[in-house]
C-alpha cells in the first residue's frame, strides 16, 4: 500500500493581498472590540440602574417598619412562651407514653418471672 502523503503548499502572498488580508482582519476585531464595548457600556448602565432601584427599596423599607411598642414586644413573648409550652407539652405527653409502655413491660417480665418461682418450689 502507498503512504497517502499531505504535502503543505506555501503560497507567496503579493503584498497588496497581505494588506488587503490584514486589513480585513483589522475591520473584523474592530467590530468584534465594538459589540463587546457595547455590551459592556449596556451590562454597566443595567448594573446602575439595578442599584438604584435597590437603594429605593431600601429606603422604602426604612421607612415602613413601625418602632415597636411594649404592648408589642409582650405579644411577642406571649406567642413565644405559647409556642414554646405546646411543644412542651406535647414532649411530656410522649415521654408518658413511653413510661407507661416501659413500665408494662418490666411488670410484665417481673410477673412472669415470679410465676415460675413459685411453681419451682
Amino acid at each position: 500500500m502507498e503512504e497517502a502523503v499531505l504535502l503543505k503548499i506555501k503560497r507567496q502572498f503579493t503584498h497588496d493581498e497581505a494588506i488587503a488580508f490584514l486589513q480585513a482582519e483589522l475591520a473584523k476585531s474592530k467590530f468584534k472590540n465594538g459589540e463587546l464595548l457595547s455590551e459592556v457600556a449596556e451590562l454597566k448602565h443595567t448594573n446602575h440602574l439595578q442599584r438604584l432601584e435597590i437603594d429605593k427599596m431600601g429606603k422604602e423599607l426604612s421607612k415602613k417598619l413601625p418602632k415597636l411598642t411594649k404592648e408589642d414586644l409582650k405579644e411577642q413573648k406571649f406567642i413565644e412562651l405559647n409556642k414554646k409550652l405546646t411543644t412542651q407539652g406535647s414532649i411530656i405527653k410522649r415521654l408518658r407514653e413511653d413510661v407507661n409502655l416501659w413500665r408494662s413491660k418490666y411488670l410484665n417480665l417481673t410477673s412472669g418471672r415470679i410465676f415460675n418461682y413459685n411453681q419451682i418450689q
